[in-house]
């Protein structure tokens, strides 16, 4: 239950700032390039932080440590956005911030994966408390948005840290032992395939930037309330809760890297109907297949790094998965796209997300499935 409630309240954190932050700092004044490098301090850090976290835990064995670290040292940075009203203090209050913040999920992503694989829990049935948390944090604030006004926004994502932070102390242990020098992390990386695995993550999530970066954006352009707007992004999540909740049948009957190329061919199907889209049942539609880009896809991913990795480089095997895909992905995508909307708008930046994932799809076709099967799914 304790990991449960972790995933409920980051993920919950990390709706409100996907789903209204941008929105927070559009009323603060920023362009729409300001907000994108704002954004993009958040992948960035995903890239720069979590391995050096992560490396530090391996080494010592002091991962539980380190992660309540992070977590306490996320709120006490927090504060600072209370303060920025502006360009250049929102962007230090965000490098300060997504410092502490960025190692949390990779540590507790591996503890929980090592008690899956003991057969402790059901990884999925546990994963599935973050997508409930996005869905009530992101259709339930929108109406509270609207009558309190945009800037609750900080107050809510406080909240949430606050108690993700108390989850996080309250973690299991971690099992295995420290990790003697870098060489095995090298040697990890130049097995065949692993970069390119690493390499397909980066470009599913660069194709979902555009998404996370502008969507509300351009759905506030076309007139939809903040009630309309948390709803659609809720309504992905929704669709992947089941999903995720029963993974263990897809796992246990579909090969993962099947599962990834399914998932990107269904993300460029994604990408081209929000392109075109205008109204309301179309846009839900797209927001639908979220189940597959997503859920489907993470499932696959986060498994099979799991499964290749090397039992004492397992935090920094999923911080390298982190810092490839939502790290590097994300901030390419977020820089991308900021100096591209206002130029060539949102119809052009969704057609360029989805060759990107169709590009993804044509690299995936050269994965091979490696490791071994660590975890077990119960089917039911």
């Amino acid at each position: 239950m304790v990991l449960c409630a972790f995933y409920f309240w980051y993920f919950s954190s990390l709706a409100i700032f996907l789903a209204f932050f941008n929105l927070y700092a559009k009323h603060l004044g920023l362009a729409s390039w300001q907000i994108s490098v704002v954004a993009s301090v958040l992948p960035l850090a995903r890239v720069l932080w979590p391995p050096i976290w992560t490396r530090g835990a391996d080494r010592t064995g002091r991962r539980h440590m380190l992660a309540v670290v992070a977590s306490v040292g996320s709120v006490a940075s927090f504060l600072a956005y209370f303060r920025a009203d502006g360009f250049a203090p929102l962007l230090l209050a965000q490098i300060v911030f997504a410092s502490f913040w960025s190692p949390v999920l990779p540590f507790v992503e591996t503890t929980t994966l090592e008690q899956a694989s003991i057969e402790r829990l059901d990884y999925g049935r546990t994963r599935m408390w973050g997508s409930i948390g996005f869905i009530v944090a992101s259709f339930g604030l929108g109406p509270l948005l609207d009558r309190l006004g945009i800037r609750f926004t900080l107050w809510a994502i406080l909240m949430c840290l606050v108690l993700t932070a108390v989850a996080t102390a309250a973690a299991p242990r971690p099992i295995g032992t420290p990790a003697q020098g870098s060489g095995h992390l090298v040697a990890f990386l130049r097995r065949p395939g692993v970069l390119l695995f690493f390499a397909v993550g980066m470009l599913s999530q660069l194709s979902h930037a555009t998404m996370y970066n502008f969507l509300s954006i351009r759905l506030a352009e076309l007139g939809f309330s903040n009630k309309a707007i948390g709803f659609l992004w809720a309504f992905g999540v929704i669709c992947e809760v089941p999903v995720i909740r029963w993974s263990g049948i897809l796992l246990n009957h579909f090969k993962r890297t099947s599962l990834i190329r399914f998932a990107l061919v269904v993300t460029t199907i994604r990408w081209l109907l929000t392109a075109t889209a205008t109204s309301y049942p179309i846009l839900l539609l797209a927001q639908g297949m979220h189940a597959v880009t997503f859920a489907v896809f993470h499932i696959a991913a986060v498994t099979y790094t799991f499964a290749i990795v090397p039992a004492p480089l397992r935090a920094q095997g999923q911080s390298l998965y982190g810092a490839f895909s939502f790290g590097v992905g994300n901030f390419v995508g977020f820089l991308a796209n900021g100096f591209l909307y206002d130029r060539i708008g949102a119809s052009a930046c969704f057609t360029a997300s989805a060759a990107v994932a169709l590009f993804a799809a044509i690299l995936s076709l050269r994965l091979r499935e490696g490791g071994t099967p660590l975890l077990t799914f119960a089917p039911d």
